[in-house]
């Protein structure tokens, strides 16, 4: 029976990890430059591009992620953005900007594009205090804010509860934002992913849809059909590095839970629990394998 639920999961999981995989991995040429926050793979309607070898990004990503707050001057085309310590202004067009008082060159100007103000992320991202750099596997614009908690990183006994608690929460929706429904729903099966070390985060797969959850909110979904993204939305955070799963099984009146770890796109059954070992109500366990990756 451990072998057929193992083999279940790893059908069941194995479409949602390969398209993660594709999602964070693609290196081909054509494909759009992506950007990544703490973590989260960003999705918008207008993607960042690369333009005489700097990144432009949409500037709600700067007031959305950066805890920043933006101004609009629509007859200068002046942006003036601020947060808690910093003051920065950029005008449409112009290869120059002022922090505080200061002019400062800019490589690249701020533009318009498809209705969307693109502006220069190295130089708002650090004017504002924010570590960024670009990553050529991943093709992607990487910024690290600094404002994941370190509690985060909890004691391995902690993240149980925490992640029960996590996964109990009623999930609120974004507003006026349209859910991906599942073909069917699913009751014999539920399947969780967390990164390694994290509570406040996860993925839930539900047959060739994956939501994902921060602090109760969904943020982004993706659905995928034979090992590919079809649609998507929001942000997802890359899983396939190192993350853990958790795939409940019901069967008859009996209760089943496979869990194990996720490292470089590859999937790690450790073990099959079944009643009376374990409960209805244990739908996460403790996973030592990561308390020893996270060492």
């Amino acid at each position: 029976m451990k072998k057929f639920l193992g083999k279940i999961t790893i059908i069941l999981l194995g479409a949602f990890i390969v398209s993660i995989s594709q999602t964070n991995n693609t290196t081909n040429a054509a494909s759009p430059i992506k950007l990544e926050v703490d973590g989260w793979v960003l999705y918008t309607d207008v993607s960042p591009q690369i333009v005489n070898g700097r990144a432009l990004v949409p500037i709600r990503v700067i007031s959305e992620q950066l805890g920043a707050s933006v101004h609009w001057e629509a007859k200068t085309k002046k942006i003036t953005i601020k947060n808690n310590s910093q003051s920065i202004s950029l005008v449409i067009g112009e290869k120059q900007a002022i922090k505080v008082n200061e002019v400062v060159a800019l490589d690249v100007s701020p533009q318009i594009k498809n209705g969307r103000t693109l502006i220069p992320m190295r130089f708002v991202s650090e004017a504002l205090g924010q570590s960024i750099k670009w990553d050529s596997t991943k093709k992607a614009v990487v910024v690290d804010t600094s404002i994941t908690p370190k509690s985060e990183i909890a004691e391995i006994e902690k993240l149980v509860a925490e992640r029960e608690k996590a996964i109990a929460m009623d999930l609120k929706a974004p507003q006026g934002q349209k859910l991906f429904e599942p073909k069917y729903y699913d009751v014999l099966f539920t399947r969780y992913v967390f990164p390694m070390g994290k509570y406040s985060m996860y993925a839930y797969v539900s047959q060739d849809v994956a939501t994902f959850v921060q602090n109760g909110t969904i943020i982004g979904q993706q659905r995928f059909k034979d090992k590919t993204i079809t649609e998507q939305w929001g942000k997802v955070f890359n899983i396939q590095d190192q993350a853990v799963f958790f795939h409940n099984y019901i069967f008859g009146v009996g209760f089943g839970l496979t869990y194990g770890t996720i490292q470089n796109g590859e999937m790690k059954i450790i073990d099959t629990l079944r009643e009376p070992d374990i409960t209805r109500d244990d739908r996460i366990v403790r996973v030592e394998e990561e308390e020893n990756l996270l060492k």
